[in-house]
C-alpha cells in the first residue's frame, strides 16, 4: 500500500481563504443593513435609466413599458415613507412588503412584456395587447398611446445582447426577492428584540 501524499495547504492561503469569507459576509451584513437606502436608489435608477432611454435616447415606450414604470415610483414612495418612519420598525416592515409585493407585480408584468415581444402570446394589429381594451378604458388606453406610441410587439433595446425588457424582468424579481429577505430579516430582529 502506498500512502497518498497531499499537497500541504499553505497557512497563507488558509488566511486569503478566511478573508475573502469574512470580506463575502460583511459585504452581506452591509447590502442587509441598509435595505431601504438600496432599494430606493435601485427603483430611482431604474426609473431615472428608463426616463433617460425615452427622452435622452429618443425611444419610443409602448404601453406595458409605461405601465412597468408605476411600480418602481411606488417603490420610491415606499421607501420614502419608510425612512420617514424608520423609528417604527412595524412600519418599515409594511412598507417593505409594498415594495417586494409591486416589484414582484413588475416582474409578472415585464415577463408577460417579453413573450408578447417574442410572439409568444397574443397580441393585436396595433401590436400591443391593450389595444383590444374594453370600451370602458378608452380614455384610458388613449392616454396610454398618446404618451406611448411604441409597438409592445417589437423589442426596443437590447442590452448586452438582452431586451431591456427581460432585463427590467430580472432587475423586478431580483430587487422583490431582496425586500422580502430584508423584510424576513427585520421582522426576525424585532422578534428577538422583544423577547429580550
Amino acid at each position: 500500500m502506498t500512502a497518498k501524499h497531499h499537497s500541504p495547504v499553505s497557512p497563507s492561503s488558509k488566511q486569503e481563504n478566511g478573508l475573502a469569507c469574512k470580506l463575502i459576509y460583511q459585504l452581506w451584513q452591509w447590502v442587509f443593513s441598509y435595505p431601504v437606502l438600496l432599494l430606493l436608489s435601485a427603483c430611482v435608477g431604474a426609473l431615472g435609466f428608463a426616463l433617460i432611454a425615452q427622452y435622452g435616447l429618443g425611444l419610443s415606450p409602448c404601453p406595458l413599458c409605461l405601465m412597468q414604470r408605476a411600480p418602481y415610483a411606488l417603490g420610491i414612495l415606499a421607501m420614502i415613507a419608510a425612512f420617514l418612519g424608520r423609528a417604527r420598525p412595524g412600519w418599515v416592515m409594511a412598507m417593505l412588503g409594498v415594495t417586494a409585493v409591486a416589484l414582484l407585480a413588475n416582474a409578472v408584468l415585464a415577463g408577460y412584456h417579453a413573450g408578447v415581444e417574442v410572439h409568444w402570446w397574443g397580441q393585436t394589429d396595433a401590436g400591443c395587447p391593450i389595444s383590444n381594451a374594453s370600451a370602458e378604458l378608452g380614455s384610458w388606453k388613449a392616454m396610454l398611446e398618446k404618451w406611448a406610441p411604441g409597438r409592445c410587439d417589437e423589442v426596443a433595446w437590447v442590452i448586452f445582447g438582452i431586451s431591456a425588457v427581460i432585463w427590467n424582468t430580472l432587475l423586478s424579481l431580483s430587487l422583490s426577492m431582496y425586500a422580502g429577505i430584508a423584510l424576513f430579516r427585520l421582522r426576525r430582529l424585532t422578534d428577538k428584540e422583544e423577547s429580550l
